[in-house]
């Protein structure tokens, strides 16, 4: 049979290895966060917004007023 001491051990080393196991799942998990985040911040515009297919027509809001100085 085994020691008290013997089963101690191996318990604790599984539960470092358990917990090590789990940090690395949170920090990947958190990496693939930050790499999404990356990759919004810096998509080009002009693959989201075709530039050359469309035409923007900017209405004038501002009447032109002839004031002499």
């Amino acid at each position: 049979m085994w020691a008290r001491s013997d089963v101690l051990q191996l318990l604790q080393l599984l539960t470092m290895i358990v917990l090590a196991m789990v940090q690395a799942a949170w920090c990947l998990l958190i990496h693939q966060v930050n790499m999404r985040w990356y990759a919004a911040l810096t998509r080009p515009i002009e693959k989201e917004f075709d530039v050359a297919a469309t035409t923007v027509e900017v209405p004038k809001i501002f009447k032109e007023i002839d004031v002499p100085v």
